[in-house]
């Protein structure tokens, strides 16, 4: 009788302890699916937030409606559709538009790195480098714009020069199926000659777009509409060119009296356009021959930072 009760007790401590080990097993369950679950929570904020963030900062939207926002603080006005970019603006550039698009992002900076504000609600620190107006302090009003895949940089350089050249390593100048560019020369301009080298030859060129061809093709107007003191004998230049080799396009003023700066273009290897004379507006419009998947500013490094869990996003 005595050996059958320490056999029942003996079941009965193993149950217990069966019982124990399971309840433990499932704590131990439920705190890694907590931890789990928590940090996936954790790294979906970050991921929101960076991707607010970056929007905010860097990303040009491609929606018709929302460019409209774009264009209230952009130093210029774009336009798009699946594999082309429109670009409209004046050269030179006005110094005060660049500075108050830097001045923009610059404050939503300022807010963003806040921690009794920006950050105080969610607990992550946030992160943004980019160029200071010269309000703020700044000295460098370069700045630039990428397109890509196609790894297309426009720039903006010391407000006298528009660029487009190599954004990455996988740029190809190639990829510029077309590039189409309208100058309106106003009543102030005195042009009266263009001189022109491309592929070689020391001409400008008049020739029609063919498909077959798979080198750039170059349409170059020079608008005089608004301008009666300017006399060009040949106001608009096209043809395919080679970008290895050397390409310019150069509009002067020849002779006595002559009052404007010259406009210089050069298609080498990229696209360059100067001009410090009075204001001419400038219509660009750039073909590649591949869809365009995202537009946006290239002079801003972001990062957020959820310093509890330890992940951070950054570009």
């Amino acid at each position: 009788m005595r050996e059958r009760g320490i056999l029942f007790s003996i079941m009965v401590f193993l149950l217990l302890a069966s019982l124990l080990s399971l309840h433990t097993a499932s704590l131990s369950h439920d705190n890694i699916y907590r931890s789990i679950t928590n940090e996936n929570n954790a790294f979906r904020k970050v991921a929101d937030k960076f991707s607010n963030v970056k929007n905010n900062v860097i990303v040009l939207t491609t929606s018709e409606k929302e460019q409209e926002v774009d264009k209230r603080i952009l130093p210029f006005s774009y336009s798009n559709d699946s594999n082309s970019i429109a670009i409209e603006t004046g050269l030179p550039v006005r110094a005060s538009e660049v500075d108050s698009y830097l001045s923009v992002l610059n404050a939503f900076r300022v807010f963003m790195e806040d921690t009794n504000y920006g950050n105080a609600f969610d607990s992550m620190h946030t992160d943004i480098n980019t160029l200071l107006p010269q309000t703020w302090g700044g000295m460098d009003r370069n700045v630039s714009f990428l397109v890509e895949p196609q790894c297309t940089r426009f720039s903006i350089l010391d407000e006298n020069t528009l660029l487009l050249d190599s954004g990455c390593a996988d740029f190809n100048y190639l990829s510029h199926r077309k590039e189409q560019i309208v100058l309106s020369l106003k009543n102030t301009h005195d042009f009266n000659s263009v001189a022109c080298n491309f592929n070689g030859l020391g001409t400008c060129f008049n020739d029609d777009f063919n498909a077959q061809n798979s080198l750039p093709y170059l349409n170059v107007t020079l608008d005089a509409e608004e301008c009666p003191s300017c006399f060009l004998a040949q106001p608009n230049i096209r043809g395919h060119f080679d970008p290895a080799m050397a390409g310019y396009i150069d509009v002067v003023c020849v002779g006595g009296g002559c009052t404007s700066e010259p406009i210089g273009m050069d298609f080498s290897g990229a696209t360059r356009i100067d001009f410090g004379g009075q204001r001419i507006d400038l219509n660009m419009l750039v073909e590649f021959d591949s869809d365009i998947t995202g537009l946006g500013f290239n002079d801003a490094n972001i990062g957020v930072d959820n310093r509890d869990f330890g992940i951070k996003r950054w570009t």
